[in-house]
């Protein structure tokens, strides 16, 4: 691609570098703005576009608006103009993929991948409506995906392209120019028609969205684009369950409703869509793991050719929605209770066998330092990198995990030490250190980390000593500035984010939502004696209190909460959408509750002494420093297995994402 002319020109301060796609009306290259020093994917749309200057104007003035658009499942867009006579959007760029090579990789997706692309393309799709906006063109090509944690393809994803939007009812799908706007296997038929568009046509060309995840092709297939385009304005799709007998029956009439061919007929929404193919899906979904069906669209069914502004964009936001832990201020309380006790499920529970295994992969050097890498199927160690960081020592030379972090496109480590607080950002490819972010914060003992809302989020945490209140700052991981510094009150103890909200709470019980808009504390719940940790699951906050040894279920709308006792100490907190996990240090034990109804679970055995545990993948990973090992539980069936990875003291903090699973050693 390095022959392609535009390659070093620089357009609209954009400084091309190398191109990342193609379409037959566009071209994406990876830019960098040589005054904003930060890269970008720059689209370029055909020069024939900008020659018909109401395409141009309708282009700029809609595309800016779309910029105006602050939601996590929508590509932020940095600019959109015309420059040197070509019409551009710049968005923000983090290497990746998108749908479209998904589905052309995998064929139809595993149930909990499908329920993740449509819940967050309605959530997208929603946003963009309420604010006048129809995209028009919903597809594969223009969703594109964070790096999941394997054995799931989708994570978090982003819908892109809404340069290409209408006001709602302003027009049709075709431009002055008779130019067909839109990509023909997703057309809704008032599209073309030449009819009015508005957030129905979106919710129709996601249903055959939905359609191809779950079998693996478009709903109509034909031998030529017209065929095509008269199916959409007069056959009705085939069935779902006729290719793809697994699928529960109630599908079928979610995509025959949202595929209707008269508006009316359609969903009033794209999230109606999306909760009536929840409802569907959900009996079927609950019998599989996020595993993707590796079958491949049926013979004969073979993937259409996309139509005119299809190019596809591989550029993601990595969101990684990471529920972290935080210590209290002795770094490492210990658990309550010497044997098993009363759980909430009404019975004592005792711990499990472990099953144990190892992995039997070669461990580092007794003195590493740095970070490293296991795979997130096979629980090898696959690769490491040498660091020198500050010590984090506690109180009496106690160890103090080293906060860490895998999100962003990054992994963020903080470097300890005393005075100025700073995270060293990493390359997860190299491991050499990309940028080092000063908060200019003194006395901190410790650090969490979350990520979400296009945001990196880190909560200082100078202990109940600690002199002032912590601060929640939120981190641009593109430019790595410091976009907001929110106080949230004395001694922080953790902070979670997911795709809606964020979350802080202080040790001594005061748990505050984040306004992401305004950068400010939106509410206040009180009530909570003490906290150490925080996780976001099931529509509810659950914050771990190691001093009393329970969990509160903080139930986000009504902010009523309910009491978890637990059958030995609260070190440690993760959640995924199944469970929430919780670490017991003295007992080196973990315990799912179910989000559902609140029951803890049996305890599963984790080695001696764990420092930190996260989820991810359809696994619990907890990090086990005396032994040099992490341990991985199969959220499914409980079995425990642990992987050496060795240092000295060993690996102390533990994240998912980035491609695998990362922990610090050293």
């Amino acid at each position: 691609m390095s022959s392609d002319p535009r390659v070093g020109t620089v357009v609209a301060g954009y400084r091309i570098e190398s191109v990342i796609g193609r379409g037959g009306m566009s071209v994406v290259y990876l830019a960098h703005h040589e005054g904003l020093e930060r890269k970008a994917a720059l689209k370029l749309l055909a020069p024939e576009l900008a020659e018909n200057d109401a395409f141009r104007q309708r282009f700029i003035r809609e595309s800016r608006i779309a910029a105006g658009l602050d939601h996590p499942n929508v590509i932020p867009v940095y600019d959109a103009g015309e420059a040197d006579g070509l019409l551009y959007i710049a968005m923000r760029y983090v290497p990746g993929s998108d749908l479209r090579t998904v589905l052309a990789e995998s064929g139809q997706l595993g149930l909990p991948d499908v329920q993740r692309v449509i819940d967050q393309l309605a959530a997208a799709l929603d946003a963009a409506h309420e604010e006048g906006l129809v995209h028009r063109d919903v597809k594969p090509a223009n969703v594109l995906l964070s790096r999941a944690t394997p054995p799931a393809r989708v994570g978090h994803l982003y819908l892109a392209d809404f340069g290409l939007t209408k006001r709602s009812l302003s027009g049709t799908g075709i431009t002055r120019s008779g130019q067909f706007v839109g990509t023909i296997d997703y057309v809704a038929p008032e599209q073309i028609r030449s009819e009015a568009v508005d957030g129905r046509t979106d919710v129709y060309s996601l249903g055959c969205l939905l359609y191809e995840c779950l079998t693996g092709a478009p709903p109509f297939v034909r031998e030529t684009e017209v065929a095509v385009m008269f199916a959409h304005l007069n056959d009705r799709p085939e069935a779902p369950t006729d290719e793809r007998p697994d699928l529960p029956d109630a599908i079928d009439a979610v995509v025959a409703r949202a595929m209707a061919k008269e508006p009316g007929e359609r969903f009033s929404s794209s999230g109606e869509l999306a909760a009536a193919s929840r409802d569907a899906l959900r009996p079927a979904a609950a019998e599989v793991n996020t595993s993707v069906h590796t079958a491949t669209s049926s013979p004969g069914r073979p993937h259409r050719r996309r139509l005119l502004l299809g190019a596809g964009i591989v550029v993601i936001a990595i969101v990684v929605a990471t529920a972290l832990v935080a210590a209290l201020a002795n770094g490492n309380a210990p658990g309550h209770g010497s044997g098993p006790t009363s759980s909430s499920s009404g019975g004592p529970t005792s711990p499990a066998p472990s099953g144990t295994q190892s992995s039997g992969a070669s461990a580092l050097p007794a003195d590493f330092q740095g970070v490293a890498r296991l795979n997130a199927r096979t629980g090898r160690l696959e690769t490491s990198f040498a660091a020198t960081f500050n010590q984090m020592a506690g109180p009496e030379g106690s160890q103090v995990p080293r906060p860490f972090i895998a999100a962003e496109g990054a992994l963020w480590v903080d470097r300890g030490g005393f005075g100025v607080t700073q995270i060293d950002k990493l390359d997860p490819g190299t491991g050499a250190v990309k940028d080092t972010v000063d908060l200019r914060v003194t006395g901190v003992q410790s650090l969490a980390f979350a990520a979400g809302q296009s945001s990196l989020w880190v909560l200082t945490i100078a202990g109940i000593l600690g002199v002032g209140d912590d601060t929640l700052y939120r981190i641009d991981p593109g430019s790595d500035r410091v976009l907001a510094s929110i106080p949230i009150g004395r001694a922080g103890a953790g902070v979670a984010a997911d795709d809606q909200t964020v979350w802080a709470v202080a040790s001594t019980g005061g748990l505050h939502q984040i306004d992401t808009g305004s950068n400010r504390v939106g509410r206040s719940i009180p009530g909570l004696p003490t906290a150490s940790g925080i996780a976001i699951a099931g529509g509810s906050v659950w914050v771990a209190d190691a001093v009393q040894g329970v969990v509160y279920r903080v139930h986000r709308d009504s902010a009523n909460v309910d009491t978890i006792h637990m059958p030995g100490g609260v070190d440690g907190i993760a959640a995924d959408a199944g469970h929430v996990w919780v670490m017991d240090r003295a007992s080196g034990t973990v315990v799912p509750i179910d989000p559902s109804s609140g029951r803890p679970g049996q305890q599963i055995r984790v080695g001696s002494l764990p420092s930190a545990i996260a989820v991810g993948g359809g696994s619990v990973w907890i990090a086990s420093p005396t032994e040099g090992t992490i341990w991985r539980v199969d959220e499914s069936s409980g079995q425990a297995s642990s992987f050496p990875v060795g240092g000295d003291p060993g690996p102390g903090w533990v994240s998912v994402g980035e491609g695998g699973v990362w922990t610090t050693v050293g």
